[in-house]
This record gives structure tokens, sequence and C-alpha cells, in this order.
């Protein structure tokens, strides 16, 4: 894709060395190969199997939850109307083509669990095209693209919940193409063909995409639209002749592209999509959905509802890359400075400033909604996991902006070691991601290693290390097997598909009076947690566990016990 260069460009675009493109090539390559890797050898998570429940209700009788919350043809389960069925019915299509399902079945074997994993990774990659796009449009360099799509895959994060998560990833890839649509409403090529195509495409591919998993995300997705086409009414106030036809052009494009898209919402979920009330009542559960448990988190206990305000800046200071963390936090200012002092910038910026103002509404506009609004927000980050795509772009903008003002410095020595930190940044996150293979979404950044993991930060809260614990006890019988959460018992929905791996591993097989006891997450931790029988064994002594290195730390996916009832 060409962008035609304008006034409005930004000045030309440092030259990055092949050298850290080959490792960027190397870094995007060996992410993805891990995505396909972990979506097919990864275990199934809690949430799939309720998932596929949904999905059988709705093709029972159109309404996305379990066909059992259905009476008299209204849902009447809390919570009803957070989730919408886009990426299930994906799934669904995969597995009918491949033949693992017929159109009015949802098979729950391992092979159609993989096909749907699949599907998320599809939709991962589809979200890293998305950031590598808008880095391409803002920097006008493709070599900038393939920068921003190393960085977004060198978010452990993002390429760990890309192994399963049909909830969070979906969105989080969706966001990141309504994203590339608001920015290029902003751009001043907006009025040629090509430029309103790709807008107005990403907007009608992100729209059904967010929202067709998770339909409140309509109002963020709103929001950003919003500040695009507010962006460009700002620099049309300044030079009225020049930027008229663009804001007119955008303003089509983004009401043509966000309609196509609700209308294909409509066209797969019309019982909820066709209900403004409806909707209202999904922006409000989504907010207050009913959970009442705690997520460990840097040490402490934090509820659900009503989070602290410390909770997601807590969990992303961990889960992300330090440097990428910083380079965020430098745009921002750089950001701020620039929309308020313009003394300051540099000619040619409007179409980067307009463009990192549609980001930081991605990056920042929805959490901050969430804890304003006392939402309910549990197990880590992932529930904002479209921020991540966000913080890849405002780092790669990060990268850029240093790299120019270095380069403006004429400083041959400080420009090789920017070159250097940021392929250094890119190996090691990789390579620490492999190590916790495939368990990518429970990393933690070298820094919060610095104390233990365990006991400090709830990890594997999906259980994905369910399909490796089995081999380790011969039984998940209810009289023999007990899991430590409020939920206790082993034999589980998510195991059903690999119960042909119960004992392939096992070391003496339990006494008379023995049960095991199974325990995920942070084992130090889940003793303590709340709403936790403790009662139910005694006499428990630790016999093997799923663990991983990351740093200089071990990690503890799930633990096995011999205990006495």
């Amino acid at each position: 894709m060409r962008v035609r260069r304008s006034q409005d460009s930004p000045e030309r675009s440092p030259n990055l060395p092949a050298w850290l493109l080959a490792v960027a090539g190397v870094v995007v390559a060996t992410n993805v190969v891990m995505m396909v890797a972990g979506a097919i050898q990864g275990g199934v998570t809690l949430d799939e199997p309720s998932h596929v429940h949904r999905l059988q209700g709705f093709l029972a009788n159109g309404w996305y939850v379990a066909d059992k919350w259905v009476v008299d043809g209204k849902v009447t389960q809390e919570g009803g109307y957070v989730y919408a069925p886009a990426v299930a019915l994906l799934g669904h299509l995969l597995g009918v083509l491949v033949g693992v399902e017929s159109w009015d079945t949802v098979s729950e074997n391992a092979t159609a669990y993989s096909l749907r994993h699949l599907v998320v990774v599809t939709l991962g990659a589809i979200g890293i095209a998305a950031v590598a796009v808008t880095a391409r449009l803002l920097l006008r360099s493709w070599r900038w693209g393939l920068v921003a799509a190393a960085i977004l895959t060198a978010i452990p994060m993002y390429i760990g919940h890309a192994m399963f998560n049909i909830k969070d990833l979906p969105v989080a890839a969706g966001y990141a193409a309504a994203t590339l649509g608001a920015v290029a409403l902003t751009q001043s090529t907006i009025t040629t063909p090509r430029m309103r195509l790709l807008a107005g495409g990403a907007l009608a591919f992100g729209v059904w995409l967010t929202a067709g998993v998770r339909p409140a995300m309509l109002v963020s997705v709103g929001v950003s639209v919003a500040v695009a086409l507010f962006a460009s009414w700002l620099r049309m106030r300044r030079d009225a002749p020049a930027t008229r036809a663009r804001l007119k052009a955008g303003i089509v494009t983004a009401a043509g592209g966000s309609l196509v898209g609700y209308l294909a919402l409509v066209a797969i979920y019309p019982k909820l999509f066709l209900r403004p009330e409806l909707l209202y009542q999904s922006v409000v559960q989504s907010g207050d959905f009913p959970w009442h448990l705690s997520t460990l988190t840097a040490g402490t206990f934090m509820p659900a509802q009503s989070a602290p305000a410390s909770y997601l800046p807590l969990w992303f200071a961990a889960q992300t890359p330090v440097v990428t963390s910083l380079l965020c936090l430098g745009v921002i200012v750089w950001f701020v400075r620039q929309a308020f002092l313009p003394a300051t910038r540099k000619p040619g910026d409007g179409n980067l400033l307009a463009g990192v103002a549609v980001i930081l509404v991605q990056a920042i506009f929805f959490p901050w909604a969430a804890i304003a609004g006392g939402s309910t927000l549990y197990q880590g980050p992932r529930q904002m996991l479209f921020v991540v795509p966000a913080m890849a772009l405002l780092a790669t903008i990060g990268v850029f902006l240093v790299a120019r003002a270095v380069l403006a410095s004429r400083r041959p020595r400080v420009v090789s070691a920017l070159w250097a930190a940021a392929g250094a940044m890119l190996a090691i996150t990789t390579l620490s991601s492999a190590a916790i293979f495939p368990y990518a979404y429970t990393w933690f950044n070298a820094t919060t290693a610095l104390r233990p993991i365990d006991g400090n930060w709830v990890v594997d809260v999906e259980w994905q290390s369910s399909r490796e614990v089995l081999p380790k006890v011969d039984s998940i019988d209810p009289e023999r097997c007990v899991l430590l959460q409020p939920r206790t018992h082993c034999d589980r929905d998510q195991v059903a598909p690999f119960t042909n791996l119960i004992g392939s591993d096992v070391g003496a097989p339990l006494a008379v009076g023995e049960v095991w006891r199974l325990a995920y997450g942070s084992p130090v931790a889940r003793t303590d947690a709340p709403g936790v029988d403790r009662d139910l064994v005694h006499d428990c002594r630790r016999v093997d566990a799923v663990t991983r290195q990351l740093f200089w730390r071990t990690v503890t996916m799930s633990t096995v016990e011999r205990c006495r009832r």
C-alpha cells in the first residue's frame, strides 16, 4: 500500500538498520509459531466450555446463553447480555467445514477445541497486521510497521491469550482494526479512494469483531471514532480550505464503515442488536459482572467488585516489558506537550499527533472508565487486553521519536546504543516467553521477578495447565480428587477432552483414605484464598507440580498433592 506524502507528513523516518529489521522479523515469526503451537498443545481453559454451552443455546433458541437460562423466551442469567457469538460462530463454521461438528451441534472433543484456538490465533494475527498497518500510516514506512508488529508480539500477554482466549483476544484484535480505521480518518490522504476503503473496511470489521464478542465495546469504539473526527475538525479550524474536504470524507467514511459493521452484528445476533434497551443492559452488566472473588495482586488480595484504582496499573506494570512501558509514558508526555504547547510542534507532525490521540483512547479511555465507574475486574488485566495493541503502537512511536531526536543531535554512538537496546528488548522478551511456553499469558517482567511470583501474583488463572496435570493423577473422580478452588471438583468440562491422559505419568497409586488435591494459580496464595473450603482434606503433601522457569524465578502453574479426606 502506497501512502501519498503531503505537507502533513512527519519528517523523514530514521533509517532502521538491516540487522534490527531482521531481529524484528525473527521475533514476529517466532511468536506467531508459538501462538499456533500453543493453540494446539495447550489445554482447554475454564471459560471455554461455558462458551460452548452458550453456542449450543444460541443454535437452539437464538440467545447467546446456555439453554437452561432461557425461560419462556427470556434470558434469566445474571449478566446474560455481556457476550455475543461472533467468534464462537467462526469456530463453529470451521468445525463444520473440517467435519468435527454439524450445523446444529457443537463438539467438545480435543480437535474441536484446537480448531477454536486456531480461530483465535488467526484473529490475533489480524490484530498484529492492524498494528503494523497503523504504524505504516503514521510513520510512513513499512519498516516501522514491522517494528510495531515485533513489539506487539514481544508482549507475552498478547501472544499467550492468542493461544486460547475466545473472549478477550478477539476484542483486542477487533479494537486494533477499529483503531486503524479511526487513525486513517485523521490522515491527510483520507480523501483518496484507497484510504477511504481502508478506513471504512477496518472500521466495519473492527466494530463487528469487537462488539460481536463484547457488545459494550461499541461505546469505546464510538469514542475512538469521535476523537478521530474531532481531531480532524480541530485541524480544519486552523486551515479550513485544505481540511474541509478531509473532514467531510472522514465523516462519510466513518458513518458508512460503522453502519456496515453494525448491520453485520444485526445479521448474526438480531435479538440483541435490534434492542437498544438490551444493549444498554449489556454495558451495565459488563461493568457490574457478577464475580465476587479476589485476585492476588502484588501480594494483596484485591476484590473484583469496585477494584482499587491501583489494580490495573499494577498488573500492566508487572506484565509489560519495562522498556515498552517507559516508551508509552514518554509518548504520553510528548503528546501533552505538543497538544498544549503548539510552538514546540515540529512541522509535519499533524498526522502523527492526531493518530496518537486516537491510540490513546484505546489505551486509556475504557480502563479509566472501568476504574472510575467501579467496574468488576479480576483475573489480572485480561479484560483490558485491548490496551496491549495500543501500547505496542505507542512504544513504536516512542522509538521513532527518540531515534529522530538522537539523529538530530548527530551522536552516532547513541544511535547505535538505541538500536541495540531495541533489539535486546525484543530478543530477551521473546526468549523468556518461550521459556514458559505455552503459558505466556502468565509472564512477568524482570523487575517484577525481583520478588517471588508464587505467593505474590495469581498465575494460570484459566488453568490452561490442566492438560499437563492430568497425567500426574490416576483419577479425577469427585471421591478421589478435589480442586483447591471455590468450585471443588476435578471432573470439570475442560478436562473431558483429555481424559485419555489420566494416570500416564503418575507415581504410586492412592492408598486407602487418600485423595488427590489439585491447585492452580499461585499455590501459596490459594491456601489463603477467600472462599476455599479448607476442611475437605488434611495432612497434604506435595508430590508433583507444573512449573516453568522465568528469569531467576520458578513459576508454579499447578500443584499435585496427596491428602487424607
